[in-house]
């Protein structure tokens, strides 16, 4: 039975982190915002391979945990980076800002659950009991 302890906690960080890129983009302070949404992108692309990776491992005791999340996180990143390259990302536009902030929220999504998942790989592979 897959348990998962991380999406919640994922959820609350990707909220934060989605409040403070929308805000740091409304009042200007992001100047370089195709550069975020091109490593969100990139990120995205990573997560993936990293899924393909560890769907191959003889345990998937940790896909099964954290994979929801992180496929969830997958889509709405391409979804919202393709999205808000589309449009022309205007410093001091509401939609703009929303755009940004779902790309922010999908990535650190993303992001949080990426990192579950290999830490879960890594103390699985472990042979060590306090690894466990």
């Amino acid at each position: 039975m897959c348990k998962n302890n991380t999406c919640l906690i994922s959820v609350v960080i990707s909220i934060i982190i989605a409040i403070a890129l929308a805000i740091a983009f409304f009042v200007g302070v992001l100047p370089g915002i195709l550069a975020v949404v091109v490593s969100a992108l990139i990120l995205a692309v990573v997560a993936v391979l990293s899924i393909i990776l560890v769907n191959g491992y003889r345990d998937n005791r940790c896909l099964c945990d954290n994979g929801i999340c992180l496929i969830v996180g997958i889509a709405g990143t391409i979804l919202f980076g393709i999205v808000s390259l589309a449009v022309t990302l205007t410093v001091g536009a509401i939609l703009p800002t929303v755009l940004i902030a779902l790309l922010g929220f999908f990535a650190g999504l993303t992001l949080t659950n990426l990192i579950a998942l290999l830490i879960c790989v890594a103390k699985s592979s472990c042979g060590h009991k306090e690894c466990n």
